[in-house]
């Protein structure tokens, strides 16, 4: 009995060890956002929670869950053998005044939230305290 107990034990902690996200790396931080278009939604946070809705016809297909990995520029959604790839065929990059990117052949907006600053071209260095 009690090798039954300490293998559920090791089972279980290889289990949740296995369902923690991956954070976001700093090369890919600019992926984060909540992206949109008519018929798709794709939410991923810096903390690397991944949720997306696809409506294809009458089809609602739903993948939610930690980040996995990136597969180059492609988002494996998951853990362990339980994951998703969504297929990033244009990274993000400013297009005008909005951020876009291509996503299983669906060009996505990032929506900025209400009351939030909206991010420019180029950034001035701050200046330098007075003192």
């Amino acid at each position: 009995m009690p090798l039954l107990r300490a293998s559920l034990i090791v089972i279980c902690a290889l289990f949740l060890s296995a369902c923690q996200r991956t954070p976001l790396p700093d090369n890919k931080l600019i992926y984060a956002g909540y992206w949109t278009a008519d018929n798709m939604v794709l939410l991923i946070t810096p903390a690397g929670q991944v949720e997306f809705k696809h409506l294809i016809g009458d089809v609602n297909q739903t993948i939610g869950g930690p980040l996995k990995e990136f597969d180059g520029d492609d988002i494996v959604v998951g853990f362990a053998f339980f994951t998703s790839t969504l297929h990033v065929s244009e990274v993000p990059h400013l297009d005008g005044d909005h951020w876009t990117m291509t996503v299983d052949g669906v060009t996505l907006t990032r929506q900025i939230p209400e009351g939030a600053v909206k991010a420019t071209r180029t950034l001035k260095p701050a200046e330098p305290a007075q003192e």
